[in-house]
């Protein structure tokens, strides 16, 4: 089962305006623990006034690089971000689960492949380890970063892309937007959305020169912009997502999900697997999803977006049936192999057996 661990703060500095790029001193123990793939994950959990938070930030370093770091924005009303950006302190320490996702690359050294990204805000973090995955170790290959932001200085790692830009003159191309403050050039200027991905495609790069798409940020750009490049051509088998979701987002993603689940739910037994131990726990209809059913009996599982998103309370069903509501997280083919996201998922049959330890 996947568990938190205790992890150090090494430093914590400012990546833009409204945002801290944290760093973690990963011990020697649990170094193998915390490799990732450049692109993934990590749950990190944290009492703070008295109440356990749990979010989720992506990793934004390389994988041989020493320290793992993620960035945090800034959330009016975000009770973390606001605390991680005002309080949080090197010496700090805080819960943090070991990495997953699938939004990541695989770099290939002989590969010669356009990447292609379009970024909104904070959607920049995996990407910039991916961007820097690519550049480092697929030196045949380009990458074009669509980047959109409000202004210069709420622009993460503005100082950093810009120095690989000079860097690496000939193979990447970057792109900022801003929606709140005017460049020279005025393609450059207002908001990434479907009509400047039109303009994009027509005037700058045809998807037909995308390899590799990356689309990182909140949900209604993501959908916004994958629709419109599936209807320009763009094979799906080239584009890849994350979408970024505020507490709140996530919260009302629950709500409504449960509000579907009351017509679809069985009155079932669940058997649950968790860490090698097996336990029987009730469900009726109406009493929420089957992460809220076995917390509510007293199991500690993992989660932590609740908005089917992180994939942290991922599970596999070994008999009977349940069905999710909303699934950003998992891919088709672990759907086919059995797993839900149990924040999202109810039982529809009378006897549902699932194990968090595969």
């Amino acid at each position: 089962m996947r568990k938190y661990h205790p992890l150090t703060v090494a430093s914590v500095e400012k990546a833009a305006a409204d945002a801290v790029l944290i760093r973690f001193a990963v011990p020697d123990g649990l170094k193998d623990l915390f490799r990732h793939k450049p692109g993934q994950h990590i749950g990190i959990r944290a009492t703070i006034d008295g109440a356990e938070l749990r979010r989720t930030y992506s990793i934004c370093t390389l994988p041989e690089e020493e320290d793992l770091a993620i960035v945090v924005r800034a959330v009016p009303g975000g009770r973390f971000s606001t605390w991680a950006n005002s309080r949080l302190k090197a010496g700090d320490v805080l819960e943090v689960m070991p990495p997953v996702g699938h939004f990541v690359v695989e770099p290939q050294p002989d590969a010669a492949r356009h990447h292609v990204a379009f970024v909104g805000g904070s959607g920049i973090t995996p990407v910039m380890a991916i961007l820097k995955a690519v550049l480092k170790h697929e030196p045949k290959s380009r990458f074009s970063l669509f980047y959109g932001n409000r202004t210069r200085e709420t622009m993460i790692f503005h100082k950093a892309l810009f120095d690989l830009k000079n860097r690496y003159m000939d193979r990447f191309a970057l792109y900022p937007f801003f929606s709140r403050e005017e460049q020279e050039i005025a393609f450059m200027n207002g908001r990434l959305d479907a009509d400047k991905l039109r303009d994009i495609t027509a005037r700058l790069l045809p998807v037909e020169e995308m390899d590799a798409v990356y689309l990182c940020g909140p949900g209604d750009m993501i959908d916004t912009l994958s629709q419109r490049l599936t209807e320009a051509g763009l094979p799906e088998a080239r584009l890849h997502s994350e979408r970024f979701l505020t507490s709140e987002e996530a919260r009302r993603i629950a709500a409504a999900a449960r509000e579907r689940e009351k017509e679809r739910a069985a009155k079932a037994t669940i058997s649950v697997r968790l860490d090698g131990v097996t336990r029987e726990v009730a469900f009726e209809p109406g009493e929420g999803t089957i992460l809220e059913v076995l917390e509510a009996a007293g199991l500690e599982v993992p989660f932590s977006c609740r908005g089917g998103v992180c994939t942290t309370c991922r599970a596999k069903v070994l008999e009977g049936q349940a069905e999710m509501a909303i699934n950003y997280g998992l891919e088709e083919a672990e759907v086919k192999k059995g797993y839900i996201l149990t924040c999202q998922a109810v039982p529809t049959s009378a006897r549902l057996a699932i194990s968090f330890d595969e």
